[in-house]
């Protein structure tokens, strides 16, 4: 009965989370967006407060602000069949399926980690990366403030569990982020030399200097490994949809966020693989 109150409440909170980062998702774009365009600040958009708390949530059709009944996670997406309950225009399909990940993950993340910190700990670094995952598959981008947050996040949580292996000690949290953004710049500097055009965007870079704090230097590749995995995958869906564009390409970010999650939170499942391994047995030479 206890375990199943700890995670009724856990997809409860989760479900709290993944409706606030349908929030961030929507909004920290036109934030971003607006804050690079300073010329288009004019009379109206300087009276009209826009953040992550207001104006209220409205429909982006009829802009009419959502009742407060009409705000529950995933039931009323549901109960409303996707629809606005005033104009009837379509409500993407990414409100229930962020908010669905949400409760799947804060359960999941309950019931593999020990103590209540390290389970907090590790569900803003999957908040921080479903956020990321969803604004660079909506608008193409990996907004800076999301990627610092990680970042930082990562290094604060490394030195608070600096003695347990829960997480990567502070000297494993900088080398990786280092070696995570400077191994991406490297690609793409390698990219560029081949086909004259950069492969990877800086925020790329800066994403994987976050996931590096947080699963250390020598987990970096199997993030790398996973996340290739996924990408593959993804874009072979695409090519059979007949969806895919060269000129477009695919978005690699939302693969390295399941490639970190999966390893945050499997860390040592993984390391045990990468350095147990006796065909990989000479990497422990190179363990901190």
């Amino acid at each position: 009965m206890n375990n199943l109150y700890t995670y009724s409440l856990a997809g409860l909170i989760g479900l709290v989370i993944g409706s606030f980062l349908n929030v961030v998702i929507s909004r920290l774009p036109v934030i971003v967006s607006a804050g690079d365009n300073e010329e288009n600040d004019d009379n109206e958009t300087r009276d009209v407060r826009f953040n992550l708390w207001l104006p209220r949530s409205r429909c982006d059709s009829c802009l009419t602000p959502i009742r407060y009944r009409d705000l529950i996670p995933v039931l009323s997406w549901v109960l409303l069949k996707g629809r606005c309950r005033d104009c009837s225009a379509r409500i993407s399909w990414r409100y229930p399926i962020v908010e669905t990940l949400g409760c799947l993950f804060a359960i999941l993340l309950v019931g593999h980690f020990d103590t209540r910190v390290a389970t907090g700990c590790a569900a803003i670094c999957v908040a921080l990366l479903i956020a990321l995952s969803a604004i660079d598959i909506e608008h193409g981008i990996l907004p800076d403030e999301l990627n610092y947050v990680l970042l930082w996040s990562g290094l604060l949580t490394s030195i608070y569990f600096q003695h347990s292996n829960v997480f990567p000690s502070p000297s494993e949290a900088i080398i990786g982020a280092i070696v995570g953004y400077v191994s991406f710049w490297l690609i793409n500097y390698l990219f560029r030399i081949v086909r004259n055009k950069d492969g990877l965007g800086q925020g790329d870079f800066k994403l994987m200097a976050g996931i590096g704090a947080w699963v250390g230097w020598h987990l970096i590749f199997p993030v790398m490994i996973v996340a290739t995995v996924i990408g593959v995958v993804y874009g072979l869906v695409r090519m059979l949809q007949k969806s895919y564009s060269k000129d477009v390409g695919i978005p690699f970010g939302p693969s390295l966020c399941m490639g970190c999650v999966c390893v945050v939170t499997y860390r040592q499942e993984f390391f045990y693989l990468v350095f147990d391994s006796s065909l990989l047995s000479w990497t422990n030479f190179f363990v901190l």
